[in-house]
């Protein structure tokens, strides 16, 4: 049985994905860096995207869009998987 936290973190990542896809089309992420201790996970990641969907209320441009995101997420107990 894995952990309730990779189960929340990996809806999390879905509903993501969805939403990006439905803005975005097909995109490229690439993992930069990814770092776990214990109970914390730091992930940096490098979407490559087009922007072919509303976003927050913007028109579609057409434009090539680059996004650097990180995030740390924390767990009470041990990280098992991720």
């Amino acid at each position: 049985m894995k952990p309730l936290f990779i189960v929340h973190l990996r809806i999390r990542l879905i509903t993501f994905e969805k939403k990006s896809i439905e803005a975005y089309g097909s995109f490229h992420l690439e993992v930069q860096e990814l770092n776990g201790q214990e109970n914390r996970v730091y992930v940096r990641w490098k979407q490559t995207s087009i922007h072919k969907g509303e976003v927050d209320g913007f028109a579609p441009t057409g434009k090539t869009e680059v996004e650097i995101t990180s995030a740390v997420y924390q767990e009470e107990s041990k990280i098992e998987e991720y």
